[in-house]
């Protein structure tokens, strides 16, 4: 074998070494990867496809979104009214903080006559009351709406239970003040948590005998310190029409704020 031909097949030689070092380096990176979050494969200790272990939690993956039960307006006085409505947060593990929401009021032309946008937080697997007071207007009043604003609403993921915030000792009745009928709900709040809540909000509402809410209120109670009943009061003016045969009345703490936590 000549030089010239031995140089040939040297060369063909590194070329092909080259190429075949190539393609077994690419080879070997695909098969033997390391993973990502977004391969669409369940690998690196995942629980599921791309989620859990050191990933993002399952629970985002299936994020259900906050159901609305239902809206109503409820008349305080002529040209003024509230707004009720019930959410609930299907979700185990995720809390809305904060939950972002709009009501609205229409007339019996089908015009919007009230709009607010409001935020407030949903613990996981919890059902609460959203109140809006205050809408003013001459128009005859025919529905309600709530939504929620999902683009604006943020969640959080836990695995630890909401604070065990009890109310008892509640009471409807009528009341004087100042020479005025009032109805009044009186209770009693007993934070059993083992920290200090800087706000707890609290939220009523009033219903008759057929279960139709009458009226509704809210109200904040602040630095509530553990094993520390602190009373509730709450007036209405004048006294309701209907009877009052149940009080519904929940204590709600955004205890996954760390400015919410104060030393007990």
């Amino acid at each position: 074998m000549d030089w010239r031909t031995r140089k040939q097949l040297t060369i063909l030689l590194i070329v092909f070494g080259v190429v075949f070092g190539a393609l077994f380096w690419i080879g070997y990176s695909i098969l033997h990867s390391p993973g990502s979050c977004t391969d669409n494969k369940k690998n690196q200790g995942e629980e599921e496809a791309d989620c859990g272990g050191p990933c993002a939690p399952c629970a985002f993956k299936h994020q259900r979104p906050v159901e609305v039960f239902f809206a109503r307006f409820i008349p305080v006085r002529p040209t003024n009214y509230d707004i009720v409505a019930q959410v609930q947060n299907p979700n185990d593990h995720l809390a809305a903080t904060p939950l972002v929401y709009r009501v609205r009021l229409y007339d019996d032309k089908n015009a919007e006559v009230g709009r607010r946008d409001n935020v407030t937080f949903l613990d996981p697997n919890d059902r609460i009351y959203v109140i809006e007071s205050n809408f003013v207007t001459e128009r005859t009043v025919v529905r309600a709406v709530a939504e929620i604003l999902p683009g604006e609403t943020k969640w959080q993921f836990t695995n630890e239970l909401r604070p065990d915030l009890t109310v008892g000792k509640k009471n409807y009745d009528v009341v004087m003040i100042d020479d005025r009928e009032q109805s009044r709900v009186t209770a009693e709040l007993v934070n059993r948590a083992a920290f200090t809540f800087r706000q707890v909000n609290v939220r009523v509402a009033l219903l008759d005998e057929s279960r139709n809410i009458i009226g509704v209120a809210k109200t904040i109670i602040a630095n509530v310190r553990p094993g520390e009943p602190r009373p509730i009061e709450i007036t209405w003016p004048g006294k309701f029409e209907g009877s009052v045969a149940r009080i519904d009345m929940e204590a709600r703490t955004n205890w996954l704020d760390s400015s919410n936590i104060l030393s007990p």
